[in-house]
């Protein structure tokens, strides 16, 4: 008998959880038309809320699931548990006492790590829709897609506008990253974005909550390089929710960035994609789509010759 209430546990952070929605996408066609509700972080799930994946996020805060690490299941967790058929925990697969406790419900359960053993060279979607076996899953698309609404991309031409970007053909650059090790050098972005602008492209430089003084030193650095006419050819956006940034990410022509969540969340926007990738795996961790990784850091003539391949 096929589920009617579906929980998917997942607590991974932009790019993990980006990586993750094939797996959950699969999970919505295979059960159609059952309810998902997901139980992780809120301003990231709204990326799959309402749009195709799950009916609902739930915050992984507001019920004590580390409470199924010490073999403890409060009232209130196992009711919320109990509404459901089939609960799929990317989260504390590696826990014998969490696995133990969440399978004493009665719903299905599967109970898996959200990343492939280090070593292996498994992709995390190709892992995670693995996981997925023992529900019959097994062939399914494998691209990370965002599915935005109507009021999304409204939302998005309105800034747009207001940003004076009516007409041009936008490259989006983010040269933060979660780590600075991840991070391609500020003066080859610099190079990078001159460049775009010399060829009378517009560059929109993203900004997340961690990137100020990196931001800050990359407009420095490019402003001291730029004659008055085409200063405006360059557009610092504002801090922007997930959903926001993605949908103005999908007007643009093409995006440059680090390996981070934001370079996943253009990918699954279905823009042309650059990401450079420096310390981590990209046969694990890259981002797919239209996407070209580069290695070992590129130069700039070689990201814009990357570019010009879209």
């Amino acid at each position: 008998m096929k589920p009617s209430k579906i929980l998917i546990i997942h607590t991974g952070a932009i790019g993990d959880f980006i990586l993750a929605l094939p797996a959950i996408g699969a999970v919505r066609r295979r059960f159609l038309p059952a309810s998902i509700e997901l139980l992780g972080i809120p301003h990231i799930g709204i990326l799959a809320e309402q749009r195709f994946y799950v009916d609902r996020v739930a915050s992984i805060d507001a019920y004590p699931l580390h409470r199924l690490f010490v073999g403890e299941l409060p009232a209130e967790l196992a009711r919320y548990v109990a509404d459901f058929d089939l609960i799929i925990s990317w989260f504390g697969a590696d826990d014998e006492t969490y696995r133990r406790t969440l399978e004493r419900m009665p719903a299905q359960t599967i109970i898996a790590r959200s990343r492939p053993p280090d070593g292996c060279g498994i992709h995390v979607v190709d892992h995670l829709l693995s996981t997925l076996a023992p529900l019959g899953i097994s062939d399914e698309d494998r691209v990370p897609r965002l599915f935005l609404t109507e009021r999304d991309r409204q939302r998005a031409e309105r800034l747009w506008n207001q940003l004076g970007l009516r007409g041009e053909r936008v490259i989006a650059l983010h040269p933060g990253s979660g780590s600075p090790e991840k991070c391609w050098s500020t003066s080859r972005f610099v190079e990078l974005a001159w460049r775009l602008i010399r060829s009378g492209l517009s560059v929109a430089v993203i900004e997340g909550p961690a990137d100020h003084h990196i931001v800050e030193r990359f407009l420095s650095s490019i402003s001291s390089r730029l004659d008055a006419g085409s200063t405006h050819r360059l557009i610092r956006l504002p801090l922007l929710s997930l959903i926001d940034l993605a949908a103005l990410l999908e007007r643009c022509s093409a995006y440059v960035g680090n390996d981070s969540g934001i370079t996943h969340l253009a990918a699954a926007t279905g823009i042309p994609t650059v990401a450079i990738f420096t310390v981590t795996d990209p046969a694990v961790w890259g981002p797919r789509g239209r996407v070209v990784i580069l290695r070992n850091p590129p130069d700039s003539r070689t990201v814009m010759a990357a570019l010009r391949t879209f």
